[in-house]
């Protein structure tokens, strides 16, 4: 990566595509892979980590009385969810 390229996406704040783009091009070069698939790797990448800050921000700003998960909420509607089953949700 050059440091040009490097200090352009410091600057946008694509820390995501900072931190995956040189393994990101090694298996580019490897699977012979289109310079559309790569880039489209990339911003997915980045996309994806955006959605999850924005979720780690609101479960943050709803000020709950314990760190809850998605995972362990899980099935919350379930009739095995019950108060017996152990489940925190």
């Amino acid at each position: 990566m050059t440091e040009e390229l490097e200090q352009l996406l410091k600057n946008l704040k694509l820390r995501r595509i900072l931190e995956i783009y040189e393994e990101q091009l090694r298996a580019a070069d490897k699977d012979d892979i289109s310079y559309s698939d790569f880039v489209t790797r990339l911003v997915r990448a980045q996309w994806q980590a955006k959605q999850e800050g924005a979720l780690e921000w609101r479960i943050r700003r709803a000020n709950l009385p314990e760190r809850w998960s998605l995972e362990a909420c899980r099935g919350l509607s379930s009739p095995w969810n019950t108060p017996d089953s152990g489940h925190r949700c």
